[in-house]
């Protein structure tokens, strides 16, 4: 696949995908050195067809709230949305396609729906199903107290 021209400039205006409240902060904190143009931060809660879902939408609503909050505190122009699909890979992608984003950015976490996207066949299917090139962020420096 050729990339497209607007892919050059990786950091330009990119989709964040976030899972919760420690994730998210860890995530801007990498985020800051990297200084994306534009940044759209994305909480996909999850569904499931023919079943309740596995959080209320209320809860997953107030839950998107406080990640906003951690966003707007060092990317006041973040664009955070709230997607609700039983395909998340999909939906980063979606999200991606809305915004004519230029990359797809995440923080590899542990036990997080993400890593489990992008440490099994989701992340192939990440990878191969869209056009956008997926970063993975550095784990951040821990501060030394002395």
């Amino acid at each position: 696949m050729k990339y497209q021209e607007k892919h050059i400039d990786l950091m330009h205006n990119i989709v964040v995908p976030v899972s919760g409240e420690e994730d998210t902060r860890k995530t801007v904190q990498e985020l800051q050195y990297f200084d994306p143009d534009h940044v759209t931060a994305v909480f996909v809660a999850e569904e499931t067809e023919g079943y309740p879902n596995k959080t209320p939408n209320d809860v997953s609503e107030e839950i998107a709230e406080n990640l906003q909050e951690l966003f707007v505190e060092h990317f006041p122009d973040v664009d955070f949305r709230l997607v609700q699909a039983t395909d998340m890979v999909e939906a980063i992608i979606e999200t991606a396609d809305d915004v004519d984003a230029t990359a797809i950015v995440y923080r590899p976490r542990q036990s997080s729906f993400i890593s489990r996207i992008l440490s099994s066949s989701q992340s192939e299917k990440l990878m191969t199903h869209s056009s956008y090139p997926v970063v993975a962020l550095p784990e951040p420096e821990e501060m030394d107290d002395d």
